[in-house]
C-alpha cells in the first residue's frame, strides 16, 4: 500500500468513528409533526407517541400560541403558553413532567404566520 492510500484509509476510519460516536451521543430524536398556519380555529394535531418535550419554531411572520392541550386518551391537560414569537426568534420549548403517551394536541393560536411543532 502506498503512503497516500494509507492516509486515505486512516482518514476513512476516523470519519466512521466520529460519525458513530456522534450518533451515540445525539440522544432522542425530534419528530416533526408538521407546519401550521395561524388562524382558522384551533389545530387538532395527531401525535400517538411517547413525548417528553414539545418544540415550537416560527417559520414565517408573527405567531401567538395561546394554549396547548395535551391529550392522553380521554385525559386532557391544558398548558397556558401565552407566547408571541417572530421568525428568527429562538425555538420555544415546553417540557412535560416525564414521558407521556400523547394521543394528540389541540393548539389555540393567533397572529399572522406559520409555525412548526416537533416532539421528542
Amino acid at each position: 500500500m502506498t503512503t497516500w492510500m494509507k492516509r486515505l484509509a486512516g482518514t476513512g476510519i476516523m470519519m466512521l468513528a466520529l460519525l458513530t460516536a456522534g450518533t451515540a451521543v445525539a440522544g432522542p430524536k425530534w419528530k416533526n409533526l408538521g407546519d401550521y398556519n395561524t388562524g382558522g380555529g384551533a389545530k387538532e394535531i395527531a401525535v400517538n407517541r411517547e413525548v417528553s418535550e414539545i418544540a415550537i419554531d416560527v417559520k414565517e411572520g408573527r405567531v401567538i400560541i395561546n394554549t396547548l392541550v395535551v391529550r392522553e386518551g380521554g385525559k386532557k391537560t391544558p398548558i397556558t403558553v401565552a407566547k408571541e414569537m417572530n421568525k428568527g426568534d429562538k425555538t420555544h420549548f415546553i417540557k412535560l413532567d416525564g414521558k407521556r403517551h400523547v394521543t394528540g394536541f389541540r393548539v389555540s393560536d393567533g397572529g399572522q404566520g406559520r409555525y412548526r411543532i416537533s416532539v421528542k
